[in-house]
């Protein structure tokens, strides 16, 4: 295929299923999850054993690739070379797929699953699984990886082994086979839910295409931690105390995000203690520094400012934190108001003050509310790590990589928060 053949075989394909919740007019052949022809990887939970979080290395990554049949991106699942068994990557399909009065999540009128895929050209496998929780194996399906060109994966439910009950199926995983060598890797492109066996031609095109072409990857830079810092003097004291090593306590006041929620796999008693941002930059800055940062959580899901003000105000004056750490997302009117109660009130309990521009909501980058905190912070020598625009500042089929769902970050999501927060502090 020509060059201007498959330009125009890409613009065409640009507009299958976009962002809508599935694609089915009564007459399509398949169902296809919100958002995974543009930004794969969201909705997409990691899961594996707690003790395979070695040294911040995950036993199974996602990452959004431009090596695609439907553009902007596909996702690559890649598995390190950790030790024990690997994780996998669960696709929520009560998130994607529409749901009747049964709140059965596949389609009824669906055959089985189709998707198309590139190897690394190992001797491994991939593997495809329909669960019906997150607690135990489901029905699998294994594919091989030996090809570096595209391929059509088609699974009917009869292929699935032990044969599923589909009206009760939760969620569709992606891993490997438990004999496949790690490092392992492969691409996942077209995920739908079929009605009928019937092939799409016009990715059987752009498979074609794509496969003699050797698509070239755009890997996307985020904007540099240190370059999303602002008054980092606004942490004077505590930042002394980090770089002679000294002990420090930090209170980490927010919602959801602070909780924090959708790390689904990590039991609740160790939220605090590894896997969120303000946990990530304490341990980031203990490593370095040798200072030990005592971390105390006010947190709850939904939560405003103006909502539970008085909680901050009891925090503040019975912890007495080095620094308050705020992850809070709020109206212009309540920030108005608010902020300067807030530096108040930390002044009043010798609390320096950490604010962290939310980084939910991803649509659009630019929020009216969060520009106005990060404006009130620039303005008034407040110090101020500006997550947002360091998770954000890629294109949006990017974004799939680091956001859980449209509200919340995933681990490295929040990794890359804490990166940032981390910053304010060296």
């Amino acid at each position: 295929m020509s060059k201007a053949g498959t330009a125009l075989l890409v613009i065409a394909l640009t507009g299958l299923c976009g962002q809508g919740a599935f694609c089915s007019d009564g007459d399509s052949d398949y169902y296809a999850p919100r958002a995974f022809e543009t930004r794969p990887g969201i909705y997409f939970y990691l899961f594996q054993d707690d003790a395979l979080w070695q040294n911040g290395v995950l036993s199974v990554e996602h990452h959004a690739t431009t090596d695609c049949l439907t553009p902007p991106v596909a996702m690559e699942v890649a598995f390190p070379a950790v030790d024990g068994p690997a994780g996998f990557l669960a696709l929520d399909l009560d998130q994607t797929l529409p749901t009747g009065a049964d709140s059965v999540a596949v389609p009824m009128d669906a055959t089985g699953v189709s998707f198309w895929v590139k190897g690394d050209g190992s001797g491994g496998t991939g593997r495809i699984e329909l669960r019906e929780d997150y607690s135990s194996p489901g029905a699998a399906y294994e594919f091989a990886l030996s090809e570096k060109g595209w391929r059509r994966i088609l699974v009917k439910w009869s292929q699935f082994a032990p044969a599923p009950d589909v009206s009760k199926v939760a969620g569709l995983c992606f891993g490997i086979g438990a004999s496949t060598a790690r490092p392992a890797r492969y691409v996942v492109d077209a995920l739908r839910f079929v009605k009928s066996d019937a092939a799409d031609e016009d990715l059987a095109r752009a498979a074609e295409a794509a496969s003699s072409a050797g698509a070239a990857v755009d890997i996307p830079v985020r904007p540099a931690p240190g370059s999303c810092v602002y008054n980092t003097g606004g942490l004077a004291r505590a930042r002394a105390k980090v770089r002679r090593g000294e002990p420090l306590k930090w209170l980490a006041y927010g919602d959801s995000v602070t909780v924090p929620v959708q790390l689904w796999n990590i039991p609740n008693d160790l939220h605090r203690t590894q896997y969120a941002y303000y946990a990530a930059a304490a341990e980031s800055l203990h490593n370095e520094f040798g200072c030990k940062i005592d971390v105390v959580v006010n947190a709850v899901g939904g939560r405003q400012l103006n909502e539970d003000f008085e909680s901050l105000l009891s925090s503040l004056a019975t912890e007495k934190p080095d620094v308050l750490v705020l992850l809070s997302g709020d109206t212009i009117e309540n920030y108005e108001v608010l902020m300067p109660k807030v530096l108040e009130a930390a002044r009043a309990a010798g609390t320096e003050v950490l604010v962290v521009v939310p980084t939910y909501d991803p649509m659009p980058l630019r929020v009216a509310s969060f520009d106005w905190l990060r404006r009130f912070c620039i303005e008034n020598n407040v110090a101020c790590a500006d997550a947002r625009t360091c998770l954000l500042g890629v294109p949006e089929a990017s974004w799939g990589d680091t956001t859980a769902n449209d509200s919340h970050p995933n681990a490295l999501g929040h990794r890359i928060i804490a990166q940032v927060v981390a910053a304010m502090f060296r």
